[in-house]
């Protein structure tokens, strides 16, 4: 079995050494800037992303291995570091981003280590630009969830692993695999697949050095597979066993990402597996589901073919392994395969990588020198404008969702409205309530009551209340959308008064809004957030009565 190298397998690559560490620079640069540029236009919080940092807020640091609320699943050292940024830097979304940036940043820059450590000038170039501009990598940097680390964990895992092939006689690298171990393990939950295939690719170069070798393998593979144990343990089986609605996140995990296991019937089969490696697995540096990555596969079908006439069988298990034992994960149905792009980050080393050499390998068959340049040049003209046309597609649309922007605006507009201190009644149960809502108001704590629950004592020594009711209604036509509330205490006209409880003080309906959010298509659902303002007739604080808004 050959060594890994990163040596150029092509002779004709050495008239364009500046030309390809330019582009690969220009390459980088745009990949830099755009990972930037998204996170910095603080796209809203969308329900994935607050379905999990409602934990944060409701559980401490024990308290996240003792399993998770709303159906999630995420490493112990994810969730430890969001915390943390929570607590230090507050729930705004550059704070609780700042983890997956940080690591989509740093992977950026790992993985051009690594492509330069394995492959030709040539192939580095279209390697990095595919992972540098392909939207999911960017994306998962600026998304509250564990996607980014999975990534970045594999690549802290492949690099030491490429250098020992290189130089097995220096046993440091082994020794910092081992020490890097852990540290992903309990950061990731499909690193393990990256885990297990590093270990099947050392096996035999190990076995050759004898008795050097062959302790630091075993040891490398003792500690996996006891960081693997320990985290599921400590974290992993509290997570899978968490209640919800009825029955289990395992159960929840299994029926939600049901497409991503293989189907028994041989034809289903068929057909499952093709969709599934011509699909969002494949998206580098773009593509779709439903073979809409057709041509990176067949890019990485290439790579694979070279490496294994190049007799770069190393790398070759290095990018297939990933592969087999994910596979096999799905169909034990402990890990979905090929679903969604966001669950392949951990295969995206591996797929630029092939995808990448087999670009090369096209562009080398060109027997013209100048036409080959010209292709070189288009090939990163391209990628840039992929680049490109992302960073100023997400800076005219700076949302996820529709929904996710309405939600951040009304919510801005209810904490411009309410006064410092001022009880907020929500007339909803805390479980009713829309996830992006309710991780916009647990933010006041306290100051939150639900389900209407009102203690007048402490409404009295503020002088003012805000109250809050949620609905969720599917029109049937435009012209039945709600524009008044429906519920009590809802009817009462602005400036109406009443009294809770014989000698209780007067209060006094000051304001009154609906906020209605418009969907693009007027059959979905639609949200409402009824919102009123009461303040006391008799408080020296009492504010002037307003008239209704419309939003």
């Amino acid at each position: 079995m050959a060594t890994i190298s990163g040596g150029s397998d092509v002779s004709d690559e050495r008239p364009y050494p500046v030309l390809l560490r330019r582009l690969t620079l220009l390459l980088l640069a745009i990949g830099v800037l755009w990972r930037l540029v998204r996170y910095l236009l603080r796209f809203p919080m969308w329900d994935d992303e607050a379905f999990i940092c409602l934990n944060f807020l409701e559980l401490d640091y024990l308290g996240l291995t003792r399993g998770l609320h709303n159906c999630q699943v995420a490493p112990l050292l994810f969730l430890w570091g969001e915390l943390t940024s929570l607590r230090l830097f507050g729930a705004s979304e550059l704070a609780l981003r700042l983890l997956p940036f940080a690591a989509g940043m740093a992977s950026l820059f790992l993985f051009w280590r690594l492509a330069r450590a394995t492959l030709p000038p040539l192939a580095q170039m279209i390697a990095v630009g595919f992972l540098a501009v392909a939207i999911w990598p960017v994306s998962m940097g600026a998304f509250t969830k564990p996607y980014a680390l999975d990534l970045f964990m594999s690549l802290l895992l492949l690099l030491p692993a490429v250098r020992w092939l290189q130089c097995p006689q220096q046993g440091r690298w082994l020794v910092l695999l081992t020490l890097a171990t852990p540290l992903a393990i309990f950061s990731s939950y499909p690193v393990v697949f990256v885990a297990g295939a590093i270990s099947l690719t050392l096996l035999l170069t190990a076995w050759r050095q004898g008795w050097k070798g062959r302790p630091l393998w075993s040891t490398y593979n003792t500690v996996l597979l006891a960081a693997f144990l320990g985290h599921y343990l400590i974290a992993g089986q509290s997570q899978l066993h968490s209640p919800d609605k009825g029955a289990t996140t395992e159960q929840g995990m299994q029926d939600y990402w049901a497409e991503g296991f293989p189907p028994a019937q041989p034809l289903a089969l068929v057909k499952w597996l093709v969709f599934a490696h011509t699909g969002q697995m494949m998206a580098f540096p773009i593509g779709a589901q439903d073979g809409g990555s057709v041509l990176t596969t067949f890019l990485f079908l290439v790579g694979v073919w070279h490496f294994w006439t190049a007799g770069r069988r190393d790398l070759l298990v290095l990018c297939l392994a990933p592969f087999g034992l994910g596979l096999l994960a799905a169909v034990l149905h402990r890990y979905p395969y090929g679903a969604s792009c966001r669950l392949c980050q951990h295969l995206a080393p591996a797929i630029c990588l092939s995808a990448g050499m087999g670009a090369a390998v096209l562009l080398e068959r060109l027997r013209s020198a100048a036409a080959r340049r010209r292709w070189i040049i288009g090939v990163a003209t391209l990628l840039l404008f992929v680049g490109v046309c992302g960073m100023v597609r997400d800076v005219v649309h700076p949302y996820r969702t529709l929904e996710a922007l309405w939600t951040r605006q009304v919510m801005q507009a209810v904490a411009a409205e309410v006064r410092s201190g001022a009880p907020i009644v929500v007339l909803n149960k805390r479980e009713d309530m829309d996830s992006l809502f309710r991780w916009y108001l647990e933010q006041y704590g306290d100051r939150v009551w639900w389900a209407g629950q009102i203690d007048w004592d402490k409404a009295r020594a503020n002088g003012e209340l805000f109250c809050l009711s949620y609905d969720y209604h599917k029109l049937s036509a435009p012209e039945e959308m709600p524009l008044a509330p429906t519920r009590e205490p809802m009817k009462l006209p602005i400036g109406a008064a009443f009294r809770p409880a014989p000698g209780q003080p007067v209060w006094v309906l000051a304001s009154g809004v609906t906020d209605t959010s418009v969907p693009p298509d007027w059959r979905m659902p639609v949200k409402h957030l009824h919102q009123l303002r009461f303040v006391l007739k008799d408080s020296t604080k009492e504010a002037n009565p307003k008239t209704v808004a419309s939003r």
